[in-house]
């Protein structure tokens, strides 16, 4: 699941977020980028490491020099920022985009979403059947996060009730 629509859904958003241009959208772009997210047995990291930053040099330097001036992206919007202003430095812009490469907490937080919609059948078809509901769609997007974050995070409480002093 996370193999066939997981990561390949975020890696489309990151790519759109970027503003990976259509010849670059390619199998080599997917691979580096996809290498960086669920490394295949035996690459070696460093050299994934830098053939993404190899790409990001090529987008940026895109950015700066393409004909996208009316494309909206975040890396268009980064880039720019920095001909405006003359900062992010080409590492700060880099490293902005490194950011939303690493995406593994997208792509699990998708793959538990589903599995829980697998794992409960009546639950899904009240999200896909007839009649769903548009606003049980909505709540069942933002709940679900909550309900097996990739995150670890847990849900907590007071073990007693607390006491507050009045100071007389």
């Amino acid at each position: 699941m996370i193999a066939a629509f997981a990561a390949p859904l975020t890696f489309r958003m990151i790519c759109a977020i970027l503003g990976v241009p259509r010849e670059l959208d390619d199998a080599a772009t997917r691979n580096t980028l996809m290498t960086t997210i669920s490394p295949a047995p035996g690459v070696d990291p460093a050299r994934a490491e830098g053939d993404l930053h190899d790409l990001l040099d090529i987008l940026i330097a895109g950015k700066r020099t393409g004909g996208e001036r009316d494309e909206v992206n975040l890396l268009r919007a980064l880039v720019q920022a920095s001909d405006d202003s003359g900062a992010p430095s080409e590492e700060e812009l880099r490293s902005t985009a490194y950011l939303l490469v690493g995406h593994d907490t997208t792509t699990n937080l998708i793959g538990n979403d589903m599995l829980a919609l697998l794992g409960n059948p009546g639950q899904a078809a009240r999200l896909t059947g007839p009649g769903a509901s548009p606003g049980l769609v909505t709540t069942a997007i933002e709940e679900l996060p909550r309900y097996d974050s990739p995150c670890g995070t847990r849900r907590s409480g007071a073990r007693q009730s607390p006491s507050v002093s009045t100071g007389s």
